[in-house]
């Protein structure tokens, strides 16, 4: 099973709030599609700062985008940028820019109600038919939240236990100031949370085996459902994302309280730390806090486009498929858990 082995493979097109789409002729931000190809979220706003002639801060988007793939995503500027008579302001083989509409807000996190995916998965044996039910996918965060080499996870950890041992030889780092030094405020939140991620992924996974016990796959690092239909736990499931605050998340669970508050306490002993330290007393606006999640993944949408050879693997079989999910969910997590027998 091979993903991503051309841009086209993998697309991503986000799917705003509806108000975002409108020209209602009012506010000061005015709204672009940003259209990129097989390059990097960082490599492509810097090539929109310099067309737009815009600072990057002035620039806002509501997400990153994968590399090796072909993304569509909304940024907004304050004033209007000149375009053709189409609303197309630049286009070369890594990015298009196009006219969108225009807004009292800015974009922001928060700003698009979800993603929509069309995603080819190749290299598949040619009398394989796909079995498996889009329902019941681990909410979990892949490895792409945790950065290169694992780096931000690693981060987020020391700022957190204060322990920077795996970081002295690896990053030349020894302590939180030289941390401080190298990195923005902007940058340590997002360690922070690739840690609290981590844990909320040992939780979930924890408590899927509990409640499964021998109904699931455990591969690639994570624990799937083995046969959904006889599943026991229900879909509206939420856990917790670690933070301070966290007992009173717990407390407002309906369901499995008990047995999460318990797979709670156990992971921050073994991890020597608190919800409390999720509070960083020199920079306290970048702590974090405690919110729920999803358990599970919500599919919409989900569609089997096409099922022909693989012109790229001889004697292999590519499936196309499309669906869309909500923001902060992995539909590289929806593809494992489909593809996961040939994992």
């Amino acid at each position: 099973m091979k993903i991503k082995e051309l841009p086209e493979d993998f697309i991503v097109e986000e799917i705003p709030y509806d108000y975002f789409l409108k020209d209602n002729g009012f506010g000061i931000h005015y709204y672009y599609w940003l259209i990129k190809k097989n390059i990097e979220q960082q490599k492509a706003i810097k090539k929109v700062s310099k067309i737009t002639r815009k600072k990057i801060k002035e620039i806002s988007f509501s997400g990153i985008k994968d590399k090796k793939a072909i993304t569509k995503q909304i940024f907004s500027v304050k004033g209007k940028l000149k375009s053709d008579e189409n609303g197309l302001v630049y286009k070369d083989d890594e990015i298009e820019i196009w006219f969108a509409g225009r807004g009292k807000r800015p974009v922001s996190i928060g700003f698009a109600k979800g993603n929509r995916f069309t995603i080819t998965v190749r290299d598949l044996p040619a009398s394989f038919e796909l079995k498996r039910e889009p329902s019941k996918i681990p909410n979990y965060y892949d490895s792409q939240r945790f950065g290169r080499d694992l780096n931000a996870l690693k981060l987020g950890k020391a700022i957190i236990t204060g322990n920077f041992g795996e970081l002295i030889n690896a990053m030349k780092i020894s302590d939180f100031n030289e941390i401080r030094e190298k990195f923005t405020k902007y940058q340590i939140r997002f360690f922070l949370s690739a840690y609290g991620s981590y844990i909320f992924n040992q939780v979930l996974m924890r408590l899927i085996k509990s409640i499964e016990e021998d109904n699931v796959i455990e591969k690639l690092g994570f624990v799937f459902i083995k046969n959904k239909n006889i599943s026991k736990i229900k879909n509206d499931l939420k856990v917790p994302i670690p933070g301070f605050g966290l007992d009173e998340e717990i407390n407002d669970i309906v369901i499995y309280k008990q047995e999460i508050k318990q797979i709670y306490d156990e992971i921050l002993r073994e991890e020597n730390i608190t919800d409390r330290s999720f509070i960083i007393k020199s920079i306290p606006e970048i702590s974090n806090e405690a919110m729920p999640r999803d358990a599970f993944i919500k599919v919409e949408n989900f569609k089997v486009l096409e099922e022909t050879a693989d012109e790229l693997n001889k004697g292999k079989k590519k499936i196309k498929l499309s669906f869309e999910l909500p923001p902060g969910s992995y539909a590289t997590m929806v593809i494992k858990d489909l593809f996961v027998d040939l994992i």
